[in-house]
Formats: C-alpha cells, sequence, structure tokens
C-alpha cells in the first residue's frame, strides 16, 4: 500500500526545509488504473509471457511423462 504525505496548510520553507504549520499528515494514496493506459503492444506482450509461463512447464511434465511410460513398457 503507497501513502502520501499531505499539508492541509500552505506549505513553507524554513532554512531549505519544507514545513507544515498544521503538521504533516500521512493518507492512503489512491492511484487510478484504466486498462487504456496500456499500449496494446504491451498487453499482447504480457498476454505471450504469460502463455509461454505456462506452456514450456507443461510441455517438459509431458515430454517426461511419455519418456517415463516408454522406458517402462521395455
Amino acid at each position: 500500500m503507497a501513502f502520501q504525505v499531505v499539508c492541509e496548510q500552505e506549505i513553507t520553507f524554513l532554512l531549505g526545509q519544507p514545513n507544515c504549520p498544521s503538521g504533516w499528515e500521512q493518507r492512503v494514496a489512491v492511484l487510478p488504473f484504466d486498462y487504456s493506459q496500456i499500449a496494446p503492444e504491451t498487453a499482447v506482450s504480457m498476454f505471450g509471457l504469460g502463455f509461454v509461463l505456462v506452456a514450456v512447464p507443461w510441455a517438459v511434465s509431458f515430454g517426461l511423462g511419455r519418456l517415463i511410460q516408454m522406458i517402462q513398457v521395455h
């Protein structure tokens, strides 16, 4: 969870340091997310990577299963 520091009054600078007369408050930062912010190229690459992450272990386990079956039969 992200937080942001907020000052309810005008921020002043004292000796180069920011100063809040009412005191600093910490609030949860709400970051809006919209699917339209993702470029189509990025979406396609994420989908492809997700497919590869599933397909490769499945193919390896399928091949090893077939190899074990061949060894057990002979």
